[in-house]
């Protein structure tokens, strides 16, 4: 079942921007929606300009962090990040900018093995900081929890810089000589919502200030900034907007070698947009930190031999084709065992022989299937490892909090999240959580809701429709893609694969290819020469303004 929820948009806002702009009425309609009602706003909306970006020293403690580094730049430094994306974008950013542009000549860097250290700052990896007589480590991603591990390397004489965008723990005294976070509650800074490595960037965004740098080096980094950015959920809004605009720019012109050859030789009709990162490069950067370790991906994203990337990616891709296959195998036993999970509330899941690297994908997908709150579980060393994905309407990280005596350790946000429980804890940990969702949730809220903007017709899709909608990009999280109703006709339709679903619709004399990926049962009952009512996005293939319909629904009309 599907909740339609149909947007509302002030008229006369509507009508009045439709006039300034010399837009229809649709388009505006968008527009207003998502908060842009004048001409100016407008303005700036649909001209990004790297000058609006906030001054990074608005972060509080950013002073200390920039004469942190410059203190310690003839010393050892270690770059310390996570193992996703947003991690090893990071730690390429940082490093390649204090190597190339501060001389730092004892530079290294280090991401645990997800598999044998977990998330965050390991106590090994600051044991091997000390042994090699490390004298400021720099995390990325991660850290703002890392409390034992980060205590250990300041009484060992290491300084901690901590460059995070994850919550942190009010109630205790962090131990890091910096930290650099704009969740903090002492911190001031207008935008909350950068990815870890748009944190990263705003510290490289100072230290260019601090030392008179040409501005234009920050370009960049940019598309680092923006695959992290799109990769890691964080809305596509106000400053990020910025930042992934100009990301997009820098990898459709010139993108560094590792992405380049990520992206391969494209079909001329493929879009290097918010999706294409998300579905196409992401899960590559990724799947060496999943399966294998991440060092190769950012191996790749700093090397700019063509022999070195050219290995590194055929290894990334192998690695991706094996964790595509992988998590296949766990999806499927993953639901088969919801099917006797006894909660309507929430999905946890366990198999001890699940890979760990594997659970988020899994979560993801048991989500998208069932939509309920997953955590899914597997063991090691007599720890349940988890990962959590949400819903709409809860919050996942506010939950874990709620059930937190019954964990060893989380972290994350609100709609992803990891979780350790100690063996003996487990099955408390499971009704305490089932707990938390049943006195939060409604049934309505087992409903997923499929959000409409506005109705139009497939005539209204001509050149100068694209043209502004394609100028609305980038879209992604809190900033989605517009979703269209229209009453069409079923003129063909075909299953691809088992799962998708491939249309051709016509309106009023106007045929248009359509695509749905996964959505298999909505058609059971759907024929062609079917009326229906059709949900959709509108995706631009090129900038020849050659588009197709992306179907997020569909609803047969009953006679």
């Amino acid at each position: 079942m599907v909740r339609l929820n149909y947007k509302t948009a002030d008229k006369d806002e509507v009508d009045k921007l439709a006039k300034d702009l010399n837009i229809c009425s649709e388009l505006s309609t968008i527009l207003v929606q998502r908060g842009i009602k004048t001409f100016d706003e407008a303005f700036h909306f649909f001209r990004p300009n790297f000058q609006d970006l906030h001054d990074p020293f608005l972060f509080e403690n950013m002073s200390k962090a920039v004469n942190l580094i410059l203190a310690n730049t003839t010393r050892k430094i270690l770059i310390y990040g996570d193992y996703d994306v947003d991690g090893t974008t990071s730690v390429a950013l940082v490093f390649d900018f204090l190597k190339k542009y501060l001389k730092v000549q004892h530079l290294s860097y280090y991401v645990p093995d997800r598999n044998n250290e977990g998330y965050g700052v390991s106590l090994k990896a600051v044991r091997e900081a000390i042994q090699n007589k490390v004298k400021l480590i720099i995390t990325l991603d991660c850290g703002i929890k890392d409390f034992e591990a980060i205590k250990l390397a300041e009484e060992n004489g290491i300084k901690v810089l901590v460059i995070d965008h994850h919550e942190e723990d009010p109630t205790k005294k962090h131990p890091a000589s910096v930290v650099l976070d704009q969740k903090c509650q002492d911190c001031h800074y207008p935008f909350k919502e950068l990815s870890g490595c748009g944190v990263a960037f705003k510290l490289v965004h100072a230290l260019v200030k601090k030392l008179s740098i040409d501005v234009n080096v920050l370009f960049d980094y940019l598309d680092l900034v923006a695959l992290s950015t799109a990769c890691d959920l964080v809305p596509i809004v106000e400053e990020n907007r910025i930042l992934v605009y100009y990301g997009l720019l820098k990898m459709k012109t010139n993108p560094r070698l590792g992405i380049k050859m990520l992206i391969g030789d494209l079909n001329k009709f493929t879009k290097v947009d918010v999706d294409f990162l998300v579905f196409e490069i992401g899960p590559k950067i990724n799947a060496p930190g999943r399966i294998d370790h991440a060092s190769k991906s950012v191996a790749l994203l700093l090397t700019d031999n063509p022999k070195d990337a050219k290995i590194l990616v055929e290894q990334i891709n192998f690695l991706n084709q094996m964790r595509r296959n992988m998590d296949r195998g766990m999806v499927q036993e993953a639901l088969e065992i919801s099917e006797n999970n006894k909660s309507k509330f929430c999905n946890l899941v366990f198999n001890p022989t699940w890979h760990p690297g594997l659970l988020g994908i899994v979560a993801s997908k048991c989500v998208e299937k069932l939509y309920r709150p997953t955590i899914v579980f597997t063991e090691k060393d007599g720890v349940h490892i988890g990962s959590a994905r949400s819903i709409d309407n809860f919050n996942l990280y506010r939950a874990l909090t709620q059930c937190s005596k019954f964990i060893a350790s989380f972290g994350g946000h609100e709609f992803a999240a990891g979780v350790r429980v100690n063996k003996e804890n487990f099955e408390n940990f499971k009704n305490e959580f089932n707990k938390v969702v049943s006195e939060s949730l409604s049934e309505d809220d087992f409903i997923k809701t499929q959000d409409v903007d506005t109705k139009i017709n497939l005539d209204q899709i001509d050149r100068k429709f694209l043209s502004i909608l394609n100028q609305m990009e980038p879209f992604g999280n809190r900033f989605m893609k517009p979703v269209f109703e229209t009453v069409v006709k079923i003129t063909n339709i075909k299953v691809l694969k088992k799962e998708h679903v491939s249309l051709v619709v016509e309106q009023n004399g106007v045929s248009v290819r359509c695509i749905g990926f996964f959505i298999k049962d909505l058609f059971n009952e759907i024929s062609k020469n079917d009326i229906v009512r059709l949900f959709y996005c509108i995706r631009i293939d090129n900038f020849d303004n050659t588009f197709s319909l992306y179907i997020k629904h569909v609803m047969p009309i009953v006679d």
